[in-house]
């Protein structure tokens, strides 16, 4: 039997309570069942209560397929309705929205608190008592409270930087694949919790100040969601969605876009105005699957935008709906949101079950209100903890979203970026010491490149690194001639030859760049290689993400003498050699150290991975412990000038001749870059 709301006007406000400050107010609440609160920009502006709901639904089609046909009120019009949140689809969570005729909303405009109520439901029933009273409890309350009240452990991940990493670079190879073109790949961090939610969420709005705060309490489970994006918004026919995608922590101390390079290199990132753009093509399309002809538009596209402690790329689709279109329909067309799912969203979702470890519960969801008087209002629920007050465990989501030219281990970065805000404010801090670790600095960057006949070897995929580096590291851009350097000096050189370019850094302007060529063998197919002997050393920040001098591991290579060094980590767990990236084989299955910011993105490494899972290799990106490499069939190193090299011998292991399936690699790679003899050796 579906409950309809009672349809407007709402019903004149009355005071409640003059001067009362929103944060103690908030404080002062109890965490009863069926509590919500939103703050922000929800309805116009302010914060709302809502407490003892006549109603509970965990039903989508009895909250949103219900008829609401009378016309919204004015725009800071509330009174009531249905408040809730929609969890992620799949992952066993149900959806929960409480039915509320009266809520107790606070105006900065009016300065004061006024109690709402729909038609039939004025303020002068025993409902709007009940509520009018436990706000001036809650006062009283406030008054008596110290600001803390709970306790949040600190912050783990539920994986490790690598099996993260992992899933990324996964994802990036359906990307190049042409299976998507993006995707938001997420993961969790877990935290003991106890005390009061409520004080959690008041310190979170005070330190964050979001656009679009809700505290949602249903039995056991508390939401605390923080979010700065506005999934849906919609008043008669008329609905926005305001997608964010791109995002840099805030430099402390600027307060505008303008004094902060931060937010300056966010508006030139490459890969985040695409992927913004890419997911605002996609709300476009979602909208318009229930829009009237020719009403979609993008009023706003890539501002950059304070929120949360970062900044972020916003933009702004709006749409005109058919009409008839019920809030049912709306939901069916667009969620989940798809700033946190990607694109082609169907495609995505299933990319994003096979990659994630972990059900995202009400993260990346949706948590608002649907209201006769104010139509539909929700949020995406990211930056959001979800509290299991029975267990004393809390859970926040964070995630990334991923493009072909994403770096897995700058991916994982920027999660933990999005975490550290609420940490912070929530006293508590992120227990992650791989995943803080910073880029290794210098004041040059090398790129090696093998030229054959005249021409230079992936080189869009080397000035790529460079210019991405050089970006990262030196907040600067390479020199628009380079890459015609580059082919001028590689037409010089004779049928196999070293193109060594180096980038140095400059007090003004852009770096200076040297380009030196020098002979080399030619690569030669695996079976006519000598192979490498491999000695193992432990060096726990591998080489880094970037190509820089490293003179700790110049130093080492000089004392261990001839041979290749493989570096492993504390663990045992390898991570590459000093001039190139390892490859494992156990018959066609090709296994090869994540990019969790110790290992080097190699040029020859991407390509080596494309061209085995066109050749029907299981392809799989993961740790790689040293007693595995011991137990191989065979293993390789890859690299910029020799391809991809066998190794004869490592600690514990010694191969007589390659492995079938590194021939067979090899070869592939060979044809790729159309040669046929002589070994090098350079990543």
């Amino acid at each position: 039997m579906t409950t309809e709301v009672p349809a407007p006007p709402v019903a004149a406000r009355r005071p409640v309570l003059d001067g009362t400050p929103p944060e103690a107010i908030v404080r002062g609440l109890t965490a009863t069942d069926g509590l919500v609160v939103l703050s922000g920009a929800w309805a116009g502006g302010g914060v709302i209560v809502a407490r003892d709901p006549i109603r509970v639904s965990t039903s989508v089609d009895e909250v949103f397929g219900s008829e609401m046909t009378a016309e919204p009120g004015p725009a800071t019009s509330l009174g009531g309705g249905w408040f809730g949140w929609l969890p992620y689809p799949g992952g066993g969570l149900a959806p929960w929205f409480g039915l509320y005729p009266n809520v107790v909303r606070y105006s900065a405009t009016d300065g004061g608190w006024f109690d709402e109520a729909l038609a039939g439901h004025v303020d002068d029933t025993e409902l709007a008592r009940r509520r009018r009273r436990a706000v001036a409890l809650a006062a009283a309350a406030a008054s008596r409270r110290g600001p803390a009240g709970y306790r949040m452990g600190p912050l783990r991940p539920d994986t490790s930087a690598a099996r993260y990493t992992s899933a990324v670079e996964r994802c990036v190879q359906r990307i190049s694949a042409g299976d998507i073109y993006q995707a938001n790949i997420c993961l969790r961090l877990d935290a003991e919790f106890t005390g009061d939610v409520c004080g959690l969420f008041a310190d979170l709005v005070a330190a964050l100040e979001p656009a679009y705060a809700a505290l949602v309490c249903a039995r056991d489970i508390a939401v605390v969601s923080v979010s700065p994006e506005l999934f849906l918004h919609r008043r008669g026919v008329e609905v926005a969605s305001a997608p964010i995608k791109g995002t840099r922590p805030r430099t402390p101390g600027p307060d505008t876009a303008a004094d902060d390079p931060a937010a300056a290199r966010l508006a030139r990132s490459e890969k985040d105005r695409a992927e913004n753009v890419m997911i605002v093509d996609l709300v476009r399309n979602d909208l318009a699957r229930v829009a009237a002809t020719g009403t979609v538009r993008v009023p706003s596209l890539l501002r950059v935008e304070p929120h949360c402690g970062v900044w972020h790329l916003v933009s702004r689709v709006t749409a005109e709906l058919r009409t008839g279109t019920g809030d049912d329909e709306l939901l069916a067309a667009t969620f989940p949101p798809g700033s946190v799912t990607g694109t082609p969203k169907l495609s995505a979702l299933e990319v994003i079950d096979e990659l994630e470890t972990a059900p995202r519960g009400v993260y990346t969801g949706a948590v608002g209100y649907r209201s006769p008087a104010a139509g539909l209002e929700l949020n995406v629920a990211i930056r959001t903890v979800t509290v299991d007050r029975a267990l004393g465990r809390s859970s926040l989501g964070v995630g990334a979203g991923i493009t072909a030219e994403s770096i897995p281990s700058q991916e994982w970065r920027e999660c933990l970026d999005k975490a550290a805000p609420l940490a912070a404010a929530a006293h508590t801090r992120l227990r992650s010491a791989e995943a803080l670790r910073p880029p290794r600095t210098s004041n040059s960057i090398h790129e090696t490149m093998l030229v054959l006949t005249g021409g230079v070897v992936d080189i869009d995929a080397h000035l790529h690194r460079l210019r991405r580096s050089i970006g990262q590291l030196w907040d600067a851009t390479v020199p628009g001639d380079v890459r015609e350097r580059v082919l001028a000096v590689g037409s010089t050189g004779s049928s196999a030859a070293a193109l060594r370019l180096r980038a140095c850094r400059t007090l003004q302007g852009p770096p200076r760049v040297d380009l030196r060529l020098s002979p080399t063998l030619r690569p030669l197919p695996a079976a006519c290689q000598p192979g490498l002997r491999i000695r193992v050393a432990r060096v726990d920040d591998g080489v880094g993400e970037h190509k820089t001098p490293n003179p700790e591991l110049d130093a080492l290579a000089a004392r261990i003498g001839r041979g290749h060094i493989l570096l492993v980590d504390r663990h045992g767990r390898c991570l590459q050699t000093q001039r190139g990236n390892l490859l494992v084989f156990r018959g066609r299955t090709l296994v090869t150290p994540p990019l969790d910011g110790r290992v080097v993105p190699g040029t020859t490494r991407r390509t080596v991975l494309e061209l085995a899972g066109t050749n029907g290799f299981d392809v799989q990106v993961r740790e790689v412990e040293l007693a595995e490499l011991a137990e191989a069939d065979g293993a390789a190193v890859s690299g910029s000038l020799a391809g991809i090299e066998w190794i004869r011998r490592c600690p514990g292991r010694a191969w007589t001749a390659p492995a079938p399936a590194v021939i067979e690699l090899a070869a592939a790679l060979l044809v790729r870059w159309g040669v046929h003899g002589g070994p090098g050796a350079s990543q």
